[in-house]
């Protein structure tokens, strides 16, 4: 495979498999993300090293939440509303204070890699679907429809992990690999 630009990333992996098991195929020019790939962003690195990513990663250990759980709610567009390039499943429990302590976190996290400050406020979702570059207007359309459709019951999921992840190397059917993860404590 061709070199592609290095992409990084620290989130929370989560196991939605067995409440996503009923989601319809998307249309065109979406491609949904497996069970694998899905996860809450903590702090997007982009084109750091690998040893910047390490380093932002590092922090993961001083997470002061204990384990606990998140609720799913509806898709959304993600990105530039014209031109969205993510349909997600926003977090519909989170607190002002888990949103402090995820933006406190990202911003050392960022600063140990270099990389700068992030001032938009923290939104938690879970990224279901990406959008192909070139899909129309029409396309964007059907996307939102099948988004408007999905009902995911409100899953609940558990946060036990931290994890830093990077591009998996075929991109095939997976599109990212975890690097290095740790648990988050009881």
């Amino acid at each position: 495979m061709a070199e592609t630009t290095p992409n990084w990333f620290i989130a929370f992996p989560v196991n939605t498999a067995p409440c996503f098991a009923h989601i319809p195929s998307p249309p065109a020019k979406v491609r949904a993300f497996e069970d694998i790939d899905r996860h809450m962003t903590l702090a997007f690195l982009g084109a750091v090293t690998e040893s910047q990513a390490h380093k932002a990663f590092a922090l993961a250990s001083v997470w002061p939440v204990r384990r606990g759980h998140i609720t799913l709610g509806p898709v959304r567009p993600m990105g530039n509303p014209q031109r969205f390039t993510a349909l997600s499943a926003l977090v519909i429990d989170d607190t002002p204070e888990l949103r402090n302590i995820m933006f406190d976190l990202r911003a050392r996290m960022l600063e140990a890699a270099k990389r700068p400050a992030e001032t938009r406020p923290v939104l938690p979702h879970v990224t279901l679907a990406r959008l192909h570059r070139r899909a129309t207007r029409e396309q964007r359309a059907e996307a939102l429809r099948w988004a408007d459709g999905l009902d995911l019951g409100q899953p609940v999921l558990p946060l036990s992990r931290i994890a830093l992840y990077t591009w998996h190397p075929t991109r095939e059917s997976q599109l990212f690999r975890i690097a290095d993860e740790s648990s988050i404590r009881g």
